[in-house]
Parts: structure tokens; C-alpha cells; sequence
């Protein structure tokens, strides 16, 4: 697969690792975001074409965080608000065990990986220089990061965050968009 921005289409070909940011699968859970199908396609895809799928655990937090505000929302109506959950830990226990058996589901599948986020020192510094070139945010920089340390050919994301990145010399990176 070339260097460089695709959108995702049923008919892609995925190298054999790719990394799979956390909203992709938040999306594939969720039937109200408008990205549903799309996310559950691509994930679908991935394992029809046998390909490896790697995550950190920033990945699962992440994913964590987005499925208890899914739930949140739809048995609430509106959104989560900040820091409800420290008010009243309820919250977050009465949806944890719909968060815990997709993490396990997941966490299951044959082909994935959860990546060594490699020594904190050499990732946070990718993670500045990254800073340092693009319009990026703290976690998506560390996100790129772990995935060109492994030199993880492909980045599966479901925004636009990472459109414009530019990557570091020498190095090559796959963004796929859902």
C-alpha cells in the first residue's frame, strides 16, 4: 500500500498490519453515529483480508471512554458532561458491563496485537517532534507516534485529524479514513 491519504472502500486492500485508532471501533458500536456502517465494513474487511490489527493501550482507554459516553447517551438522552462520573460513580459502573464485554470481544480476536508502547521517553519525544511539524493533539501525536515506532505500515482513522500530517523523513504511513 502506497504512502500517503485513502479514503476507505469496501475493495481496499490493507497491508498485512495496520493500526486501528479507537474511534473506528467506537463507531462500529454505535448505530446512531453516522459512521456505523462504514467502521464495521472496515473492521469486517480487515479480518475478510486476514490482516493484522494492532492497538495500544491509549487504543483501549480511549475506546473505554468512547463506549461509556455511547451508552451514557443513549440511556440518558444528552450528552456526558465533564467529570459526572467522579459526582457519582454509579455512572460509569451501571455501563461498565457493556464496556467490559466489548473490550473483551475485542481484545479476543485472532489477529490483534496490543502494541509495548515502546520506553515512554522515546514515544513522548516522537510525539513532541510530531507536535512540533503538525496540527496535531496531544494523544493523536502519540497515537502516530506508537504506530511509526512499530513501523506499522497503515493508520485506520475515522477523522480528519491526520489529513494534512507530515510525517517525519524517511518515514511511511498509510492514513485510511473510514
Amino acid at each position: 500500500m502506497a504512502n500517503g491519504r485513502l479514503r476507505f472502500h469496501p475493495r481496499i486492500r490493507f497491508p498485512r498490519r495496520v493500526y486501528v485508532d479507537a474511534n473506528v471501533f467506537a463507531h462500529a458500536r454505535d448505530s446512531s453515529s453516522n459512521l456505523y456502517l462504514r467502521a464495521g465494513t472496515c473492521l469486517a474487511e480487515l479480518a475478510a483480508q486476514g490482516a493484522g490489527v494492532c492497538v495500544s493501550p491509549l487504543v483501549i482507554d480511549e475506546l473505554w471512554w468512547a463506549l461509556f459516553r455511547v451508552f451514557y447517551r443513549q440511556r440518558w438522552g444528552r450528552n456526558f458532561e465533564g467529570d459526572e462520573y467522579k459526582r457519582d460513580p454509579g455512572i460509569w459502573r451501571d455501563h461498565w458491563p457493556a464496556v467490559h464485554r466489548i473490550s473483551d470481544e475485542i481484545l479476543t480476536w485472532d489477529r490483534l496485537t496490543v502494541l509495548d508502547e515502546a520506553p515512554g521517553a522515546t514515544i513522548a519525544t516522537f510525539a513532541v517532534n510530531l507536535i512540533d511539524k503538525n496540527p496535531l493533539g496531544p494523544r493523536d501525536a502519540f497515537h502516530l507516534a506508537i504506530a511509526l515506532h512499530h513501523g506499522i505500515p497503515a493508520f485506520v482513522i475515522a477523522d480528519s485529524d491526520f489529513d494534512a500530517v507530515q510525517l517525519p523523513p524517511g518515514r511511511k504511513l498509510a492514513v485510511i479514513r473510514i
